[in-house]
């Protein structure tokens, strides 16, 4: 082995700076997936879900106007890449086949949401804020057969919380 002047090996000192490059390459990705496009008016995907209408048993009175992402293509484009008057225009009631514990995340969501996840008794189980730029995911706190994405602040606006009745 060849020994340079601070003593270490030369594998050492190239080894040394591959690990800088690499650190380096790695915040330079992890900068660019950070990145979040601007926001759209609508997406294909929202404007292909059929309308809805929810009635909240604390405000039989004031239905919500929704759209409804009853399919894996719909459920998957959720919020994603609306500007924040979008997402006030179109709350979005996720529905599932059966009670599942599907995972949320807030990739490409430029506002702060309230997720409210209803039981197969459509009973409110939870609800949940999730913040742009969110690393991780958010779950229901058990079995779900729907989650309703809104603006933030709007489940309470609209007397939803937990153990709430609602029907669709």
């Amino acid at each position: 082995m060849v020994i340079d002047r601070t003593g270490r090996g030369r594998f050492g000192a190239l080894f040394l700076w591959a690990i800088v490059a690499g650190v380096i390459a790695l915040a330079g990705c992890l900068a660019l997936t950070a990145q979040v496009p601007e926001c759209q008016s609508s997406t294909d995907a929202v404007d292909a879900m059929p309308p809805g209408e929810l009635l909240v048993s604390t405000r039989p009175d004031h239905p919500i106007d929704v759209k409804v992402a009853a399919t894996e293509r719909h459920r998957a484009a959720g919020m994603q890449h609306l500007c924040a008057d979008a997402v006030e225009r179109n709350p979005i009631l996720f529905l599932f086949e059966e009670p599942v514990t599907p995972a949320f995340h807030m990739n490409n969501v430029h506002v702060a949401l309230d997720i409210v996840f209803i039981d197969a008794d459509h009973r409110v189980i939870g609800v949940s804020r999730m913040e742009p730029g969110q690393r991780g995911l958010t779950r229901p706190p058990g079995p779900v057969i729907a989650a309703l994405e809104m603006k933030e602040g709007a489940a309470a606006s609209h007397g939803i919380a937990p153990g709430v009745q609602v029907e669709w």
